[in-house]
């Protein structure tokens, strides 16, 4: 299951004649298997407390990320 916003992108690929079919299919990384090859790069969220440590905030923004439909998502150290 995709979010909303990566459906949509999705769907404009679709129209302008790109076939991203492959992005969906299983991937592997050394012995790592993966729903699809949608991946998640790390970036700065500053969710996290000033002492670096998580916060729900974090939490609940990496669980969405993961519900969204990302195969692989990699997280940020603060």
């Amino acid at each position: 299951m995709l979010n909303a916003n990566m459906e949509s992108n999705v769907k404009e690929a679709a129209a302008a004649g790109h076939d991203l079919s492959v992005l969906f299919e299983p991937g592997r990384i050394g012995g790592l298997v993966l729903k699809n090859r949608i991946v998640k790069s790390p970036q700065s969220t500053a969710l996290a407390n000033m002492d670096g440590t998580v916060t729900q905030r974090t939490v609940n923004h990496y669980k969405r990320l993961a519900e969204g439909g990302i195969g692989l998502v990699m997280t940020e150290y603060t």
